[in-house]
C-alpha cells in the first residue's frame, strides 16, 4: 500500500475513518485508481489521492456519517454518505481531480 494512517492523520490531516479500517478504505482507493488512472508516480500527491478516494468510500458505507446527535434524551442519528445524491462514481472522480489532474479522465 502505498499510504499510511500516519500520513492520513499527520499530512493530509483526515479524521473521518478510523485507524481500525483504513487498510481496507485506502486498499479499495488505490485499487480504484490503478484500474482508473494506470501507472500514476508515486509521491504525496499520489498518497493524498488514495486517502481522499478512501474518505469517500468511507462515506459511502451505511453507518459511518453522524447525521444528527442530540443530548437531552440522548438520541444519534447515522446516514449513508454525506451526498448521496452524486453517484459513487462521481465523488470519486471530483476528489481525484484535486491530486491528480494531470490524469486525462479526471
Amino acid at each position: 500500500m502505498s499510504t499510511t494512517y500516519d500520513f492520513y492523520t499527520g499530512t493530509f490531516f483526515g479524521k473521518k475513518i478510523p485507524e481500525s479500517d483504513f487498510d481496507y478504505y485506502a486498499a479499495r482507493a488505490e485499487e480504484y485508481i490503478s484500474a482508473r488512472c494506470g501507472s500514476v508516480p508515486a509521491g504525496e500527491m499520489l498518497d493524498k489521492a488514495v486517502c481522499a478516494c478512501a474518505e469517500v468510500y468511507y462515506s459511502s458505507e451505511p453507518g459511518t456519517v453522524l447525521s444528527s446527535e442530540k443530548v437531552g434524551d440522548y438520541s444519534v442519528t447515522y446516514s449513508g454518505g454525506a451526498d448521496m445524491s452524486q453517484s459513487l462514481e462521481s465523488r470519486l472522480i471530483a476528489v481525484l481531480s484535486v491530486y491528480l489532474p494531470a490524469v486525462g479522465w479526471c
